[in-house]
């Protein structure tokens, strides 16, 4: 017989974790098992058992939920860094180039030297 909340998993919200949903489920057969009487035939002791054992299945998904989520972040933090120093690279490339440039053109352009060539006319 299925059971009562098997249509809430079935109809998880996108982009919600698997353990989210188990975890309202499991709230809920926790307080229906904590507000009923005992029955005849079930032993509620067995039963809150069964409920804690699921708790701690239940933690143990969710730790490990919260470390992929943390792991995806660290990549991220990751992706950023190494864009970040790809385009500083790239920056100290170019200024390196620009002052090769520079260097192999002398302390002087040609611009500077016509100028002066210009000003030693007038005199």
């Amino acid at each position: 017989m299925p059971e009562p909340w098997d249509d809430q998993l079935k109809q998880a919200r996108p982009g919600a974790q698997l353990a989210d949903q188990l975890a309202l489920c499991l709230t809920a057969r926790i307080a229906v098992a904590l507000k009923q009487p005992p029955s005849g035939g079930d032993d509620p002791a067995a039963h809150l058992e069964r409920l804690r054992q699921l708790c701690m299945r239940l933690v143990a998904l969710r730790k490990g939920d919260h470390h992929a989520q943390w792991l995806q972040i660290e990549r991220a933090k990751l992706e950023l860094q190494m864009k970040k120093y790809k385009e500083e690279a790239a920056a100290r490339k170019r200024e390196r180039k620009r002052q090769e440039k520079e260097d192999a053109a002398g302390p002087m352009t040609k611009e500077s030297w016509e100028e002066i060539e210009r000003a030693l006319h007038l005199l």
